[in-house]
């Protein structure tokens, strides 16, 4: 069994918690940590964009009416993805460990599942009713939507309300030493009354 260190984070800017969470993937690429779990929220709005996204105008990324910060701090993550409008009500994850098969399964769509079933588990013992996107997908490995607004439809593994409300975004990226994982956990709970 996996030992695992969790570190629950003050709020702090995007800025500050990408700059963090690199660092955490730095130090697991060097071996010098165990597998971690960093925890946070956002002490001010902030946009995060995909490591791999293109550098298209924001103009271009229309945020939510609901979005309060359209001049904050904007950041490109070290995993993938697109853009996310982050608000200081929502819960961020930061899940760095071993490329080794006795963490995480090597195929991608598999080791997103786990990770996937893991946050589903937590947040259905608080009640919640949410369920895992496309598991019929599983045959056929990830499929992207390919939208530039990470939460604007869910893909394979990411977590749904009943309704098919996108609340739980993940992105991931893998070297030969490495996985990983940022995910946002969406205010949308909010709007669902839970």
């Amino acid at each position: 069994m996996v030992k695992w260190d969790i570190i629950s984070a003050p709020p702090a800017s995007v800025s500050a918690h990408i700059a963090a969470d690199w660092e955490l993937f730095q130090a697991m690429e060097a071996g010098a940590i165990a597998p971690t779990v960093r925890l946070y929220t956002w002490s001010q709005p902030g946009i995060t964009c995909g490591y791999l996204q293109s550098d298209q105008p924001l103009a271009s990324w229309v945020p939510p009416a609901s979005f309060s910060a359209p001049n904050s701090d904007i950041v490109r993550r070290p995993t993938g993805g697109g853009v996310v409008f982050h608000e200081t009500d929502e819960v961020v994850y930061c899940l760095a460990a071993p490329n080794d098969p006795a963490v995480f399964p090597n195929r991608l769509s598999d080791a997103y599942y786990q990770i996937s079933r893991m946050i589903l588990n937590g947040l259905q013992s608080l009640g919640l009713p949410v369920s895992i996107q496309n598991l019929a997908a599983e045959v056929s490995g990830l499929k992207s939507n390919r939208n530039a607004l990470c939460f604007a439809t869910p893909e394979d593994y990411e977590i749904v309300l009943t309704d098919g409300t996108k609340i739980v975004g993940i992105a991931q990226r893998r070297t030969r030493h490495t996985i990983l994982q940022q995910g946002t956990i969406k205010t949308a709970l909010k709007q669902h009354g839970l």
